[in-house]
């Protein structure tokens, strides 16, 4: 196998190259830190709108130790393209046209609102108050989800992420 060789990739495995290409607009080097925080920030975003990756991977999204968003299967996947390195050459895959619109719109709607920003935490902290405010059985007020962001961050912040999340997803109502 060749090192960035696209024709040695599974499916699934050019299915991520080609998103993380079509949301972030750079090709994927999955042997980089940020590359792989990147990619399953950006797995979280599209799995709410609902791009599976198939039965094992779909809607398993937990927050680990460090109070990150994780998929374990989407871990697994990046792990094998880590060893992979820099993918020099991306073909499109077969995707329906409805995520052939949302993958490239939430990828640049998210990258305009936070050029000002270190891209990697704050969508970190976007996933994480996404995840907590969708999967927690009360009403969590500001001051309790400061206590899960793994950064310091301010309510104000919070509320702009918060603001954020809701822009996208009206966004993404308005292509369906």
């Amino acid at each position: 196998m060749k090192k960035g060789d696209w024709s040695c990739l599974s499916e699934q495995e050019k299915t991520l190259c080609y998103i993380y290409f079509q949301f972030y607009q750079e090709n994927p080097d999955f042997s980089k830190t940020e590359t792989q925080r990147k990619a399953e920030c950006m797995t979280y975003l599209l799995n709410k709108y609902g791009f599976h990756f198939g039965k094992i991977l779909d809607d398993n999204y937990f927050l680990n130790d460090t109070c990150l968003v994780s998929n374990i299967g989407i871990e697994q996947l990046i792990s094998a393209l880590s060893l992979f390195g820099p993918i020099q050459k991306i073909d499109s895959v077969k995707l329906s046209p409805f995520y052939e619109k949302v993958i490239p719109t939430v990828g640049r709607k998210i990258r305009e609102e936070l050029i000002e920003e270190n891209l990697i935490p704050i969508l970190d902290q976007i996933c994480t108050i996404d995840y907590l405010k969708n999967h927690s059985s009360r009403n969590i007020n500001l001051e309790e989800w400061m206590k899960w962001i793994p950064m310091d961050i301010s309510k104000e912040k919070i509320s702009t992420k918060i603001k954020l999340i809701q822009k996208v997803n009206e966004m993404v109502h308005d292509m369906d």
